[in-house]
């Protein structure tokens, strides 16, 4: 990490590049995100969706929030791998229950617009803003508990 921000040391992608793969390569979900960055933005290599498309994917997989909110982006936008209005939902759900706000805000515009999931005016689009102290959303108490 230290070598693409330069805390400490001159900025250097290309070492940054090399350390973010073998790290990622022991599937390390932060340097995967890392790497997946580096393939969006072509800093330090070529563009390459495919290849962040990949690095969110395991990064996701692995729980972490940013990269499964970048994963649900580029199935919407079909950017590295064909649009899924169903990975869409699926994927800003998973970083909606994580707390992300951006996600949860994105969520409740697929229940809004009916993308990935049946349209929900009421408790659908309000329930992601609804978040217990313990990180669970209300919405999910109430769902379970029949309550609309």
């Amino acid at each position: 990490m230290i070598y693409s921000t330069g805390n400490g040391v001159e900025i250097n992608k290309a070492k940054a590049f090399e350390w973010f793969q073998k790290a990622a390569e022991q599937r390390h979900a932060v340097a995967q995100f890392n790497l997946a960055l580096m393939y969006i933005k072509g800093d330090g290599v070529a563009v390459d969706k495919a290849k962040a498309f990949e690095g969110h994917q395991k990064a996701a997989e692995q729980g972490h929030a940013v990269a499964q909110y970048r994963l649900a982006v580029m199935y919407q936008r079909g950017d590295g791998v064909e649009d899924d209005k169903a990975k869409t939902f699926e994927w800003y759900q998973k970083a909606a229950e994580k707390g992300l706000v951006a996600a949860q805000a994105k969520l409740s515009e697929c229940y809004r617009d009916g993308e990935g999931e049946e349209k929900d005016l009421g408790l659908g689009a309000c329930k992601l803003f609804c978040v217990n102290t313990d990180g669970t959303l209300i919405g999910d108490w109430l769902s379970d508990h029949q309550i609309r």
